[in-house]
């Protein structure tokens, strides 16, 4: 996805390519320049590799209602979102709901709170 490639297409063709390529490879999206703005584009590389979504545009990252969606199926894409959201409890709870591991991305002072400490503490495996 190199602007001499862009240069050469036009942006509908630029496009189609673009989503062929993130189609089979959802991470190309870091090579899709501007359209990773675009709904159509990200919604494909999400679909294909859902920690595509660290190349999505901020826009991305700071949707609540898209965040939730993304951390409920890979919790630790709570590194990439934006610092509010990253502060949100039901995100936080939703991401340690889906992988433990995602508290090393949560913030220090959030974990300190009740709430979240016996959600953590109910989620950890227990030795015998």
């Amino acid at each position: 996805f190199s602007n001499v490639l862009k240069d050469k297409l036009n942006i509908k063709d630029f496009k189609e390519l673009t989503l062929l390529a993130v189609s089979k490879n959802g991470l190309l999206l870091k090579y899709a320049g501007e359209l990773n703005d675009d709904d159509e584009v990200v919604q494909t590389s999400l679909k294909q590799n859902i920690l595509a979504l660290e190349y999505a545009s901020d826009k991305y990252k700071s949707d609540r209602s898209f965040a939730l969606d993304c951390v409920k199926k890979q919790g630790k894409l709570i590194a990439v979102l934006d610092e509010k959201l990253q502060n949100d409890d039901e995100i936080i709870f939703e991401a340690l709901n889906q992988n433990l591991e995602s508290k090393k991305y949560i913030p220090k002072e959030k974990l300190e709170e009740n709430d979240i400490k016996m959600l953590i503490e109910r989620l950890t495996p227990k030795e015998k």
